[in-house]
């Protein structure tokens, strides 16, 4: 297996306390085998855990001719990628709220779900808790009740599809990535299996979009992609979703589902600076799943309340796609807003997906 070993580690909630408040079935670690007995014991204990890169991460820096992750190391398959990256594990009795507030605290964007024997379920995705919200699912019910509905996203049935094995390159990924992209469902995550069926991780699109740019080299990366700027591959604004500020928020992520975008404008008059209140992602959704806030809330008197600015996401259109790439891998931003240089008025978004999609799409693959 091209895996790296993995350091574990209890996953906690701010504070240091448990985030889960009582014990899961019994456990076996017999299918994961990227987790220890130890592990193993630590999600029977507190029903999810959290598996460290095994290399600690060190401020990322640009090499002579290669750019390098932030822990020094270049990945050209997806195996390296997945042993350099926080992976999340819950097993299916943990509540959605404690897997959504799991996603948000570690910064993930999907968790892996197992059942008692440690089988592979499927995987909870930040879009199957939009979804969920929408339902006004009870915050209570279980990840594996999710995934055993019609609703689910990623459940066991749908896995298989979504797998590619740690020798895949990041190029080949990403190309099977913004086919499914495109798909009914939108998939913007694949799952890594060894050759023994073993779990190794799951990728974001951010994940892809991030790695295949530090692991081209310079002159690689400008055949990939030229010249290509923000605007070359950003969604334009006439295709993005908007909602006025006394929308509801359950219309605004009804809106995020109805047409497979993971961002949503808030804007009262135009698209203007000035027009524009903020941006909703499922992050967003997220964190107003775990804070109960009513569907009934309207979006503007919310994002109010957050203080939530969109400015730090944009970019003039004429960034170059390396700069914006580095941009959302500093900022871990999946969404960028892209403005004019020149009236500062919002032309569109790019997303994490279209990243990868446009330097897989372009040139021959790495190494050619």
């Amino acid at each position: 297996s091209s895996c790296v070993p993995a350091r574990e580690v209890s996953a906690s909630a701010p504070g240091g306390s448990p985030p889960l408040a009582h014990s899961a079935p019994p456990f076996a670690s017999a299918r994961l085998p990227r987790m220890s007995a130890q592990v193993a014991a630590g999600v029977k204990r507190q029903r999810a855990e959290v598996i460290e890169p095994d290399v600690v991460a060190s401020p990322m820096k640009r090499l002579t001719r290669r750019r390098s992750m932030p822990n020094g190391l270049m990945p050209e398959v997806v195996g390296d990628l997945v042993g350099q990256m926080r992976n999340l594990v819950c097993n299916g009795a943990t509540t959605l709220s404690d897997v959504a507030d799991l996603i948000v605290l570690h910064d993930r964007t999907a968790a892996a779900i197992v059942d008692e024997k440690g089988e592979l379920m499927g995987a909870l995705t930040e879009n199957d808790i939009v979804h969920a919200y929408t339902l006004d699912a009870s915050p209570n019910s279980t990840a594996g009740e999710w995934l055993q509905s019609e609703h689910a996203r990623l459940p066991k049935e749908v896995i298989g599809s979504l797998t590619v094995k740690p020798t895949v390159k990041l190029i080949e990924a990403a190309a099977l990535m913004t086919s499914q992209a495109h798909a009914d469902w939108s998939f913007r995550h694949l799952v890594v299996k060894d050759d023994d069926g073993g779990l190794c991780g799951i990728l974001s699109s951010l994940d892809l979009a991030r790695a295949l740019c530090y692991a081209c080299t310079d002159e690689e990366l400008m055949m990939r992609i030229g010249f290509t700027t923000a605007f070359d591959s950003m969604k334009p604004k006439g295709e993005l979703p908007v909602c006025s500020s006394s929308a509801t928020l359950a219309h605004v992520l009804e809106q995020m589902i109805s047409v497979h975008q993971n961002c949503v404008v808030i804007a009262d008059w135009d698209l203007s600076r000035s027009g524009v209140l903020g941006i909703v992602t499922p992050r967003d959704a997220l964190r107003a799943f775990g804070e109960h806030v009513p569907l009934s809330t309207q979006i503007g008197h919310w994002l109010r309340g957050l203080q939530s600015r969109w400015e730090p996401r944009a970019v003039v259109h004429t960034m170059p796609l390396e700069q914006c790439a580095q941009k959302m891998a500093d900022d871990c931003f999946h969404h960028l807003v892209i403005v004019s240089a020149d009236t500062s008025d919002i032309l569109g978004l790019l997303s994490s997906t279209d990243l990868a999609h446009a330097i897989a799409s372009a040139g021959s693959p790495l190494g050619e």
